[in-house]
């Protein structure tokens, strides 16, 4: 039997992260959450996900310094990353993005939750459901 793919989703809003985490299992992928950005960084460490999803705005430890941790890890420095927030424009994101290469990055409320499982469809190569 394969493997699912494993997708990590780190947002400290309790619906928007179940919305993903209910997607992105019915897309076929196996999935696990963290609240904050200190769980987060915790369990990617610890679990090894082939994506992590992450919202930059979140208490303990934002998504800019949960990857910036990530990127100092030997595992962490190639690790898959899907950024997704409210803010728009913002120069320190911008200046994120570019110092810790995120696959990719969604403004929330610019996209649907099926848009949001193509762009992890298309960041992980797998654009059929998995089995």
């Amino acid at each position: 039997m394969e493997t699912k793919q494993h997708v990590l989703v780190v947002d400290d809003e309790v619906a928007v992260r179940t919305t993903l985490c209910v997607a992105l299992e019915q897309a076929g992928y196996a999935v696990s959450s963290a609240a904050d950005g200190a769980e987060g960084i915790e369990k990617a460490v610890r679990e090894h996900p082939d994506l992590l999803l992450l919202d930059i705005v979140m208490p303990k430890l934002s998504g800019m310094e949960l990857l910036a941790r990530l990127r100092e890890n030997e595992w962490g420095r190639t690790a898959k990353v899907i950024f997704f927030t409210h803010l728009e424009g913002d120069d320190d994101i911008i200046r994120g993005i570019t110092a810790y290469e995120p696959s990719m990055y969604l403004i929330k409320g610019s996209w649907e939750i099926a848009d949001v499982v193509a762009k992890v469809q298309e960041v992980l190569g797998t654009s059929k459901v998995q089995g």
